[in-house]
């Protein structure tokens, strides 16, 4: 290893304050050194991480929002569909299932109900009463209810109006923030131009970096280019998102949809390139039993269930990842689909211990 001379910077934010120009890059480092004081600093200050430290933090399987991949901690993700297709019933369900605790699509697991800010961008106030009436007729008497807020705004721009945006999340106190549709909130003269659309997606990456808002993830809705082969626009839009999830309609069947995972960032998901039908039924879009291609067998839950069983009723998840990948053969990502196939099925619970999670027996299943 080169040694180090005597007046050589130690840190990144004493070689930042050595530099000119580099604001920015110097409050994202203060951040993260604020951060590493919460998870544990390493000889190299913020923003580096050695291999052996990844060992003991956290996965985008532990740190997720929406299981399986779909929207993890600090996540970004783009919804994109045809005109009419139905972009903002689906962010409807989703925000209303994140809003109350309970699962996606009726699969996909979610860790606890979180405040989300919907700020809607086309939408007149009756149809806004529509949609939320719709919502009432599945959420109703949940947690939903309330912590569930729609914002309704024509009139803003980004970068343009970022501090009335930070002053709204400030004042709900929200933790999920839902822009809909990308366009209303543009404040560019063209979408096709990368550096135009990066400072919108800027200024959302600066809701989820700002440690006095709390906010833990961000989901914005486009739509697709004329050919509908992908989004409109630059290519900003595949590049920035965590997951991009396009809604196409299903041919034949009103109120059918194709729901695509084409990008997952997270490579303990199993979704990347799936696709699966959703229904719109009385409890809202449900993923067809029938397209079971992403649900785990019932040998893998019984695995686990046993395997808590003879832990006493509870384990750590890790524990429990460990012990799936050994006795079935699978990989990391089949067991997140594993685990969120128990969640549903009410066999078991998960309890946050600071960024790591017990897995608990649920009683009937210890019977």
């Amino acid at each position: 290893m080169r040694p180090r001379t005597q007046d050589e910077p130690t840190a990144v934010g004493d070689i930042l304050a050595a530099a000119p120009n580099t604001s920015r890059l110097r409050d994202e480092a203060e951040r993260q050194e604020r951060l590493r004081e919460v998870v544990g600093a390493t000889a190299y200050g913020a923003c580096f991480y050695t291999l052996e430290e990844t060992r003991n933090m956290a996965s985008a399987a532990e740190e997720y929002i929406v299981d399986g991949g779909v929207l993890t901690k600090g996540g970004k993700l783009l919804l994109y569909a045809g005109a009419g297709v139905g972009k903002t019933t689906f962010l409807d369900y989703l925000g209303a299932s994140i809003a109350s605790g309970q699962p996606f699509l009726g699969r996909f697991a979610v860790d606890r109900a979180r405040r989300v800010l919907f700020v809607q961008g086309e939408l007149a106030r009756a149809e806004l009463a529509s949609h939320g009436q719709q919502l009432l007729e599945r959420f109703s008497e949940t947690a939903a209810e309330h912590e569930l807020i729609f914002w309704l705004q024509t009139q803003l721009k980004l970068p343009r109006d970022f501090d009335v945006v930070r002053s709204a999340v400030a004042h709900t106190r929200s933790e999920v923030v839902i822009l809909d549709p990308f366009i209303r909130f543009f404040g560019g003269d063209n979408s096709t131009q990368p550096e135009e659309v990066n400072r919108l997606f800027e200024s959302v990456d600066r809701l989820l970096e700002d440690p006095a808002l709390g906010v833990v993830a961000v989901v914005i809705a486009h739509h697709m280019n004329v050919a509908r082969i992908r989004t409109a626009g630059s290519w900003a839009f595949e590049g920035w998102p965590s997951t991009i999830v396009r809604l196409d309609s299903a041919r034949g069947r009103p109120h059918a949809r194709t729901v695509t995972f084409e990008k997952v960032r997270s490579p303990d998901s199993g979704l990347l390139g799936h696709q699966l039908t959703i229904v719109l039924q009385e409890d809202g879009y449900l993923a067809e039993d029938s397209d079971n291609s992403s649900t785990p067998d019932g040998r893998g839950i019984a695995c686990l269930v046993d395997f808590l069983r003879a832990a006493g009723g509870e384990a750590w998840r890790k524990e429990c990842v460990s012990h799936l990948i050994v006795a079935l053969d699978v990989k990391a990502r089949q067991t997140t689909n594993i685990i969120t196939a128990a969640k549903n099925a009410g066999l078991i619970r998960a309890v946050e211990h600071g960024r790591q999670a017990r897995l608990h027996l649920d009683a009937t299943a210890a019977d």
